[in-house]
């Protein structure tokens, strides 16, 4: 698969999948390559077609192997929100990703009217581009990509908030939090239908020379067309 996040072309390779709902044994279902665990989950509260978060409960799966803060890579939640919007700080978040120290976690700000941004580990706060804003009982594909030290969110597909990892984060991601963060707060009230983690490979762009030569080519085979 393609796609492109501030300016860079890029390939996703699914690492890992979560596939929420009753029909799965405690209530997901986990696919994953070789090198990837789940660890130890809790709060899974299984419902048709997800999980169920609430107030008081919100997914977590600890210690396991997710991914690296070193690799390029996208966070994606496919989510079903409640009828309502709320959490403490005016901020519910959809979820959260940590390990080694580092936290990046990503919701709807109440009081800017539910549009979604990202906090965490990042040199300067939730810069919106577009403010993409969300609505109780709408039906979603967040996404978190990191690029290089950029991060960036969008909300089926349109880029809402992104932000610059500082320096000092490295290690591994050891920590999924779903409908809520790693501390237990800023739940929110939702049902989680998925959850994947895919590594990135930036397709470099082409340099000056390989431009050039392009263009020679393009202008000899012009002239034996003549």
């Amino acid at each position: 698969m393609a796609g492109a996040a501030f300016g860079a072309d890029y390939t996703t390779e699914t690492a890992w999948t979560l596939n929420f709902g009753n029909e799965y044994t405690d209530g997901f279902q986990w696919t994953a390559e070789a090198g990837y665990s789940y660890g130890t989950p809790w709060d899974i509260v299984a419902v048709e077609g997800g999980s169920q978060t609430s107030s008081s409960k919100r997914v977590h799966m600890a210690g396991g192997m997710f991914g690296s803060w070193a690799e390029d890579f996208q966070f994606a939640i496919t989510l079903t929100l409640g009828e309502t919007i709320s959490a403490s700080n005016d901020w519910p978040v959809f979820g959260e990703i940590a390990g080694n120290g580092t936290a990046l976690r990503f919701g709807p700000y109440i009081a800017m009217n539910n549009t979604v941004g990202v906090d965490g580990n990042l040199t300067k706060p939730e810069g919106a581009n577009n403010l993409v804003s969300v609505a109780p009982g709408g039906t979603y594909t967040v996404t978190l990509t990191k690029i290089g030290k950029d991060v960036t969110v969008a909300v089926d597909g349109k880029e809402s908030a992104h932000g610059v990892l500082a320096d000092t984060v490295s290690g591994n991601i050891t920590d999924i939090m779903l409908g809520g963060n790693q501390a237990n707060q800023y739940k929110i009230n939702e049902v989680v239908h998925s959850a994947s983690y895919s590594v990135l490979t930036v397709v470099p762009e082409p340099t000056t020379a390989t431009l050039s030569l392009l263009a020679l080519a393009g202008l000899a085979a012009r002239r034996r067309r003549r």
